[in-house]
């Protein structure tokens, strides 16, 4: 019996020791049946939960598709629910809890978003964040012959910018080969200057200590500089020459990971026949050159690198031997690159991510299926044997208030308990420098910065003290104190537009001030101004071009500008009383179509002082208010970004007023029968012209002289036109003329067209059509909306005769609407008559696409046609006769999604 305890107690202590050895699996973190398929990353979070991403669409038998966030023990945490399109390859974590996400989708929620997009804290889409086209346009194919671009990597930078790598060409329509930054609001950041970009693939990057950014990857080059496979770039993304390994040919790094002396762990797969990469990782000395001093070495692939507190490195990957040691997809090595045998873990399959918790604990993910015996599809945790020290400081989230002339109030919330303090530090206006202004004790939450200067913005920045150290610094918060002008109260009276000055404003604006924005800048003394959330960009240092800004000091010009996708704003404090002509240089300098909304307000109370709406200033246009107190002018884009190009100050040389805008009469609407329409302006003398089609008139369009009268539905453009005057703003009115209400809708089935493929200018659209990704121009008989669909361009120039000829030219364009589940078409012929529509249909990446199209009737919802299209990889047009209004519904039936490249519409040989 006493035998029998004694072993018994032995066989306990031997497995509870197995249990626990560095390497195992930490059993209380359960996934269940794990992830439907490859975890990309794993993320550990500060409060011990965790994010993973990947191709997977469910984790535990619960539906989450591409990303989902676990609770500590390993449970799916239900208040997280992110819904991208597809597969994310990487996310990163922003201060303020927000979590950065790129990879190859193209919507999040059904919102528009290719390849970057920003998530709330709870997994919803950050509207905030807007990437327009976002990344678009592939270097080079995939080696597994994939040709759709993404995002392979994200970083979030100390000042909030983010940076971007991967395999795409552009970053909202802008060049800006494999790799980008971008504003926190989600447009580029064009002060940081990539050049021609990367060669080929961006895989990782790793922003240093020194704010300088380590890029690596598949590329050879870097802004037709030669680097190999590794590049470190300045805070402006010029190359820092200074470092330049080389690695060899037939090489990819896939990781980078700082370690002690200001050296770095590079990490990859070489093939190469030089000799000089075949060990799958290295040391590299500050100038890039090889350590020779680190000796380890793998066998196969090593995707991910984790350095622990004590200087030793866990790698993770596809290797099956590291030091002649067989380990398989993870080892731990010394500081010296030699095996630390204390690590083992059976694990089945290769592990792409390792990740440390704060807790010492190491999170792994990949393609595995089981870890020491134990099913754990995709993610696991294992115990290392780490020591952990204390958790890092949280991080305090600060607000700003202006209270009075000389006051500007704070208040800030910190979740953690372990403050013994706080330190307080300001700045006066963007170009400040900070400086502390005050240090608090732990319980205190706020803070009254006095004693400021009327009409200016300040900014503010705190931290945390704990036993361990500072924070890190909390979000910059700022605020403008109000006017100092005793009693006055802000007003802007609108004083006209001038756009016959150009850029030689010498002599007409800025007798009292100015700011030639790029050039250089002298303020008024009685006027404080402070820009918010715009950047800086210059189209061209110098040039003799009438629409650049004379330069202050030279006889040549400058074309520059401060900009936003999102919009920005100029803080405008006129100080002595009086009231002072302020002037803004707008200028459309690259002729990008811009239109946008200059907004003045209250500084004080938000109230609308006057708008302006300005558009077609290619060739600059100065706006013009005058201006009393303290207000606050908003730059919003209505198309392109917002710009402005330059500020004066001081009574100007005559300024042209616009013609009043036109009146259109009836204002549109929806109509059953012809309507009679009347245009009229208050400006004596001015001219009409108008348009029927929806586009801009000129003063080569159509000259009202006499009521018009419209038969089918279109919309009226008017605009005013007097010598000596601005054209007015466009007045707008659109007119519905629908078959009467008791018509009914009919279709019949033409057939099927596989022959015609993307030549369709010899076949169809002859009143009309949608070329998918190039333009449209709908017959006057025919309204089209599409529900629930996204846009997609596999190829912008291809001379493949299954891609559509564009409509003007001779190039071709490979695009569609698409869905991964349904769309609708909402299409309606309102003149009563039968008109023929053709689809056209085209699977271009060989996808086995299947889909079911449905014509129903719009009314009732009736089915009237019903067809299953597949196998239309070469081009297929699907045709019908129809009359009245429809909705088509196309359905996914296999293949990713469903989709659809051109619409043509054409007379119909009989009537229905």
């Amino acid at each position: 019996m006493g035998i029998f305890r004694i072993a018994t107690a032995y066989l306990f202590f031997f497995i509870f020791i197995l249990s626990s050895r560095a390497g195992s699996l930490d059993t209380s973190f359960d996934i269940g049946t794990g992830a439907s398929g490859l975890v990309e990353q794993v993320l550990p979070l500060p409060d011990g939960r965790m994010l993973i991403c990947g191709n997977f669409t469910s984790f535990n038998g619960k539906d989450r598709p591409y990303i989902a966030r676990l609770n500590n023990n390993g449970s799916v945490d239900e208040s997280f629910w992110g819904h991208p399109s597809y597969w994310v390859r990487n996310m990163t974590l922003q201060a303020d809890g927000k979590i950065v996400i790129g990879g190859y989708f193209k919507g999040v929620g059904g919102v528009p978003r290719a390849l970057v997009a920003r998530l709330n804290a709870d997994g919803s889409l950050d509207a905030s964040f807007d990437p327009g086209l976002g990344a678009t346009d592939l270097i080079a194919a995939g080696i597994d012959g994939n040709v759709d671009p993404f995002v392979f990597w994200v970083a979030v930078q100390s000042d909030g910018k983010i940076l971007i790598t991967g395999n795409f060409r552009n970053y909202n329509g802008e060049s800006s080969v494999g790799i980008a930054r971008i504003n926190p609001d989600g447009t580029r950041d064009r002060s940081f200057n990539v050049g021609a970009g990367l060669n080929s693939w961006g895989r990782h990057l790793l922003v240093q200590s020194n704010g300088q950014i380590l890029v690596s990857g598949w590329f050879t080059s870097y802004n037709n500089q030669s680097f190999n496979r590794l590049v470190r770039l300045n805070t402006d993304g010029f190359s820092d020459t200074s470092f330049n390994p080389f690695f060899g040919d037939k090489t990819a790094i896939y990781s980078t990971a700082p370690v002690a002396n200001n050296q770095i762990i590079a990490a990859g797969h070489s093939l190469n026949d030089q000799g000089l990469f075949r060990r799958e990782f290295a040391r590299l000395n500050a100038d890039g050159s090889f350590d020779p001093t680190f000796v380890g070495s793998s066998n196969d692939k090593t995707e991910s690198i984790a350095v622990q507190p004590d200087g030793k490195i866990i790698i993770g990957g596809n290797f099956s031997v590291v030091d002649g040691t067989p380990r398989t997809s993870l080892a731990r090595l010394k500081s010296d690159g030699t095996l630390d045998d204390t690590l083992q873990a059976a694990i089945d399959n290769y592990v792409w991510t390792v990740a440390l918790q704060g807790d010492g604990k190491l999170l792994i993910s990949g393609g595995f299926f089981t870890v020491d015996g134990v099913s754990r599809n995709g993610v696991a945790r294992l115990i290392t044997g780490i020591t952990p020290g204390p958790p890092p400081p949280a991080i305090p989230a600060l607000s700003a208030a202006a209270v009075a002339t000389n006051q500007i109030n704070l208040t800030w919330t910190y979740s953690a308990s372990d403050a013994t303090g706080f330190k307080i530090e300001r700045k006066t206006g963007s170009a400040g420098v900070y400086a502390q202004i005050a240090a608090v004790a732990s319980a205190v939450r706020s803070y009254n910065s006095t004693g400021l200067l009327a009409g200016t913005q300040y900014f503010y920045r705190i931290k945390a003290t704990t036993v361990a150290g500072d924070s890190p610094y909390s979000n910059e918060a700022s605020a403008t104190t109000s006017s100092a002008a005793a009693g006055a109260s802000a007003s802007a009276t609108f004083a006209g537009l001038d756009s016959s000055t150009h850029g030689s404003w010498k002599g007409v604006f800025g007798a009292d001030g100015y700011n030639v924005i790029g050039d250089s800048s002298t303020y008024p003394a009685y006027a404080r101004i402070t820009a918010a959330n715009k950047s800086d960009w210059t189209w061209q240092w110098s040039t003799a071009d009438v629409d650049a800004l004379q330069r202050f000091g030279g006889t040549d010009r400058i074309a520059a500008c401060w900009y936003s996708g999102a919009g920005f704003s100029i803080d405008c404090a006129i100080t002595d009383g009086q009231k002072h002509r302020v002037t803004l240089y707008c200028l459309d300098w690259d002729g990008a179509g811009r239109n946008q909304i200059l907004q003045v307000t209250d500084g004080d109370t938000g109230s609308i002082l006057n708008t302006q709406t300005i558009s077609a200033f290619s060739g600059g246009v100065y706006v013009s208010w005058d201006i009393t107190a303290h207000v606050k002018i908003t730059v919003t884009p209505n198309a392109g970004n917002a710009v402005i190009s330059g500020i004066f100050f001081g009574t100007a040389g005559a300024v042209q007023q616009p013609v009043a805008t036109p009146t259109i009469s009836p204002n549109g609407g929806s109509f059953t029968n012809a309507q009679t329409i009347t245009l009229s302006t208050p400006t004596s003398g001015a001219e009409l012209r108008y348009t029927t089609n929806g586009s801009e008139p000129t003063t080569g369009s159509i000259l009202y002289s006499a009521p018009v009268t419209l038969n089918n539905s279109a919309t009226i453009k008017a605009k005013g036109f007097k010598t000596g005057m601005l054209p007015s703003a466009t007045a707008s009115a659109s007119f519905t003329i629908s078959a009467p209400s008791g018509a009914t809708a009919k279709v019949v089935f033409v057939g099927l067209d596989g022959a015609t493929q993307g030549n369709w200018r010899t076949k169809y659209g002859a009143d009309g059509y949608n070329v998918i990704g190039n333009s449209s121009n709908y017959p006057l008989y025919a309204q089209l909306g599409a529900i629930g669909k996204l846009d997609w361009t596999w190829n912008n120039t291809t001379a493949d005769p299954r891609a559509l000829q564009i409509a003007s030219g001779t190039g071709r364009v490979a695009a569609c609407w698409y869905s991964g589940t349904t769309f609708d078409v909402d299409l309606n012929f309102t003149d009563g008559m039968t008109h023929r529509l053709a689809w056209y249909l085209c699977d271009w990446d060989f996808a086995g696409r299947s889909e079911r199209v449905d014509i129903l009737d719009a009314a009732t919802g009736a089915v009237l046609h019903s067809i299953t299209a597949s196998g239309f990889s070469g081009g297929q047009y699907l045709v019908w006769d129809i009359k009245g209004r429809v909705k088509i519904r196309v359905t996914r039936l296999s293949g990713p999604n469903t989709v659809i490249s051109g619409i043509f519409f054409s007379s119909a040989p009989t009537q229905l």
